[in-house]
């Protein structure tokens, strides 16, 4: 039987280090420099003041979440400028603000109702403590899983050295009408609350939506400004398929330059260019090679669908640059609901990783070959 606790006594904050050290390093083959490699742990400095959340099933640790709240915890100074915290924290008091991260969830129970659970909890509380802004940052294959949470855009990505780029997103606690209008399940625990929108009004009047991160609708994929070979991937696909697809993805921007998959990244999701152009380079025996640079209607992340592993490439971005992100789960569900679409975007995929990857095992067997003959 699972359950949710907070972790009081220094056994369970070891054992909830324990089990990020599983899931980061063992599990998804990361290098933090917090990771304490000889007691197998993963613990930073925001630890020390937060509020951890675990769920166990039987004796064993299945998922974790902490909670960092800035009237009882000093934000370093670098996570609070990429956050941009002082805006909120001066309008609305420390008191009001509050930081989510390390949300790990055990492998089987990834696909289960654990994630909701225990994000619920933490909403619940956070409601009855008279937060108004939660913070987080998250991969972009993460967004429409935070999109679909209520948590919005709000200022710029950034790349960082450890777990590359990040998008920083906030929850607006109070926005009943954003949370009901994206099917959040905050909102099922939302409506039972006196909410005000003073906290919504001044975000919506202090930040502009910014549109590097958004929802395609269907008839923005008939604009005449999208490339040609953009247009034939979606021809044939039902006006709710359509809209099926889109609500499943979302669209991120990335300005001429900055890199969007870091080879070692846990990419669990695949990338198709709506427009511009990426250059794609890849390891083969240790060495890096580079590719011809991709552009519209083209895919890549292909490598990390088919099995759990870190990303063989890296991706930059050679010129303003749109995406339009498939995150794993969603191409599983997609599949089933149109197998017929997938199964061509699928076999394109594969496609893909041959046209990268297939020359080169070719000339390392034959360079093998001819050793052998020598």
């Amino acid at each position: 039987m699972t359950q949710i606790t907070v972790a009081t006594s220094p056994e369970e904050k070891q054992a909830i280090y324990r089990f990020r050290y599983q899931v980061y390093v063992e599990e998804m083959k990361k290098q933090p420099k917090d990771a304490d490699h000889q007691a197998r742990t993963i613990e930073d400095e925001l630890d020390e003041t937060a509020l951890l959340r675990y769920i166990t099933d039987g004796d064993q640790i299945i998922a974790t979440l902490r909670h960092n709240y800035l009237n009882v915890t000093s934000i370093p100074a670098y996570l609070s400028q990429r956050l941009k915290l002082e805006p909120f924290s001066q309008a609305f008091g420390e008191g009001a603000v509050s930081v989510s991260s390390r949300l790990m969830i055990a492998p089987e129970y990834r696909n289960s109702s654990i994630v909701g659970a225990l994000v619920l909890e933490a909403y619940r509380d956070s409601l009855e403590r008279g937060i108004q802004f939660d913070f987080l940052c998250s991969a972009p294959w993460l967004l429409p899983f935070y999109t679909n949470m209520g948590y919005r855009r709000y200022t710029n990505h950034f790349l960082d050295s450890e777990v590359g780029l990040q998008v920083p997103q906030v929850l607006v606690l109070e926005d009943v009408e954003h949370l009901k209008s994206m099917r959040s399940p905050f909102y099922r625990v939302a409506r039972h609350y006196t909410c005000s929108v003073f906290a919504r009004n001044w975000f919506d009047h202090t930040f502009q939506p910014l549109q590097q991160s958004r929802q395609l609708q269907p008839d923005q994929l008939r604009w005449d400004s999208n490339p040609p070979e953009l247009k034939t991937v979606f021809q044939g696909l039902e006006p709710e398929k359509l809209k099926q697809l889109l609500q499943a993805t979302t669209i991120h921007k990335v300005r001429a330059g900055e890199t969007i998959v870091q080879v070692g990244d846990a990419a669990n999701a695949m990338f198709l260019i709506l427009s511009g152009n990426v250059e794609i380079s890849h390891r083969v025996n240790g060495t890096t090679r580079t590719v011809t640079s991709l552009s519209a209607a083209q895919t890549f992340g292909e490598t990390n669908l088919f099995q759990q592993s870190i990303s063989p490439e890296q991706a930059v971005a050679l010129t303003d640059t749109e995406l339009l992100i498939f995150p794993k789960p969603a191409i599983a569900k997609l599949t089933k609901v149109m197998p017929s679409f997938m199964c061509q975007l699928l076999f394109q995929a594969s496609h893909a990783i041959c046209s990268r990857y297939v020359p080169d095992i070719s000339q390392e067997r034959s360079a093998q070959s001819l050793q052998q003959v020598a």
